[in-house]
């Protein structure tokens, strides 16, 4: 199979709080707390075995 894969550019500018942003800095404490929690404190997936093929 010969594909030919191009770049593009891309550009990207973030919404303001006028322009409709929604996330705050309480919902990037919330997310951190999130990933530590299912880390560290959730033991229902830790009995789970390495899959190695």
């Amino acid at each position: 199979m010969n594909c030919r894969i191009d770049e593009v550019p891309i550009s990207y500018r973030g919404r303001d709080y006028g322009e409709g942003k929604k996330i705050r800095w309480l919902d990037g404490l919330k997310a951190i707390f999130s990933i530590l929690w299912f880390n560290f404190f959730d033991s229902e997936d830790k009995n789970i075995p390495d899959r190695k093929n």
